[in-house]
């Protein structure tokens, strides 16, 4: 399906400065891998998340995810499924859109209060920028 230029998302997104994600897959091979190393987080909703890597994901994927924001202490974990995946045009690497499947309670609580005090609606960053600071961390 390609995308007819219809904005479909049903939540609003939102981007925090100097966020970031790790990831690996889930299911019972989890506990034999480990996090990727910390990725860009372009932009989140209660529903879902957005960043870059350089590793294409299968969509359709299960993964388990870190979310790390500043100001907050801990990270937040949960589940995601890959919704999509696109290869950039201009460098190695790939932007990737997931649908949170599992979710507590008390991340959930802690995902709305970072979107409460978050002055962004959305991180601004080409995959040029991505790939300079994914070398700075």
């Amino acid at each position: 399906m390609t995308w007819d230029g219809t904005e479909r998302r049903r939540s609003k997104r939102y981007g925090v400065k100097d966020s970031s994600i790790k990831y690996r897959r889930a299911g019972l091979t989890s506990l034999f891998s480990n996090y990727s190393d910390r990725l860009l987080l372009l932009n989140f909703s209660e529903g879902g998340v957005h960043f870059i890597t350089k590793e294409e994901l299968p969509v359709g994927r299960k993964i388990q995810m870190l979310l790390e924001f500043p100001k907050i202490t801990t990270s937040l974990r949960m589940t995601a499924r890959v919704i999509w995946t696109r290869k950039s045009a201009e460098h190695d690497a790939f932007r990737t859109g997931v649908e949170i499947t599992g979710i507590s309670d008390k991340t959930k609580k802690l995902l709305r209060h970072v979107q409460d005090n978050t002055l962004l609606d959305n991180v601004k960053i080409s995959t040029g920028m991505y790939l300079k600071e994914i070398k700075r961390l």
